[in-house]
């Protein structure tokens, strides 16, 4: 029994690409977004639909921190996104008490750590 592709129907000889056990020849297999072959790396959305790396790019952010993908529950604070596990004070690493938190300088900032950064300003002055 011979495979065949599932855009085509044309049996499969040599190469193949297998995604959600179904086969595509590798010039039929297509990001579902902009319908461009992809060419190297791709992501399934949410409906398990191939994405091409350009796609997906545009359509999930980048967390401020790490720069990877979020492609999972994440914060929008100061205007950025970021993994729930990267958004943490910039002093101490810790997450926010409350969710409190002080932008400094594009930094997220705990209230200690910001006003103990304060204080080492104002006696150094």
């Amino acid at each position: 029994m011979s495979s065949r592709c599932v855009d085509c129907s044309g049996a499969i000889e040599g190469e193949a690409v297998l995604v959600n056990g179904r086969l595509h020849h590798p010039q039929h297999f297509r990001c579902s977004t902009c319908k461009l072959v992809v060419q190297n790396y791709y992501y399934l959305d949410g409906e398990q639909n191939p994405t091409c790396e350009s796609c997906w790019q545009r359509k999930n952010p980048t967390c401020k921190k790490c720069r990877r993908f979020v492609n999972e529950t994440f914060i929008v604070a100061m205007n950025q996104t970021w993994h729930l596990n990267c958004f943490l004070c910039s002093a101490c690493g810790k997450p926010f008490p409350g969710g409190r938190f002080v932008d400094c300088h594009g930094e997220p900032y705990d209230l200690d750590c910001f006003w103990g950064l304060q204080l080492r300003k104002f006696n150094h002055l």
